[in-house]
């Protein structure tokens, strides 16, 4: 019986596996291995893949779907998916605005940024935040399109609002590491009696 687990570990590990991730470390969770009379070995694992894609491996997921893998190991074709049955999907609303946020803010660059320097009160940078994240399309219409709409508006809303406090927070930062700056420039007021 574990002579035929070490083979399927050695197929996997040898890349004769399905390009789905599987990995040797996810027969941990293999449940219903049935031998057969051709020699093969079928064996179930509960997979939870990215909804979008996005790598996750052995991090929770913010959004993921969970779907029931059943795999076929045989010694002439190695490992491949015989059927796969989704059992749902789950999101995490709070972690996939964040994760959304951070790439966000990769994407935008100094340029974003630099438009909120002329703002002088928190008011008008607010505004300008708040119009600069209005332009943003948060999630491509692949992604959109797997979360319930529900969920979509109150994740969109999630980023906008951390969105926004990112680039105030960022405006704050500059505005005071420019005020010593700003004080060194003025002159001094003169002083009448």
């Amino acid at each position: 019986m574990t002579d035929r687990w070490a083979e399927i570990v050695g197929a996997l590990e040898a890349g004769r596996g399905p390009d789905d991730g599987l990995d040797v470390k996810d027969l941990r969770r293999a449940t219903g291995r049935l031998d057969h009379a051709d020699g093969s070995t079928t064996f179930v694992v509960e997979r939870h893949p990215h909804l979008f894609g996005r790598p996750s491996p052995g991090v929770p997921s913010s959004a993921f779907q969970r779907l029931r893998v059943t795999y076929r190991y045989s010694p002439d074709g190695g490992v491949v998916i015989e059927d796969e049955v989704s059992l749902g999907a789950e999101i995490d609303e709070d972690l996939l605005a964040l994760e959304e946020v951070a790439l966000w803010r990769e994407a935008i660059g100094s340029s974003v940024l630099n438009e909120l320097v002329a703002a002088t009160t928190e008011s008008e940078a607010r505004a300008l935040a708040l119009a600069i994240v209005a332009r943003w399309q948060w999630f491509t219409e692949y992604e959109a399109e797997r979360i319930p709409n529900d969920q979509l508006l109150r994740v969109r809303t999630a980023c906008a609002k951390a969105a926004t406090e990112y680039l105030l927070d960022d405006w704050r930062s500059n505005r005071a590491a420019r005020r010593p700056a700003l004080k060194k420039t003025r002159k001094p007021r003169s002083r009448q009696k």
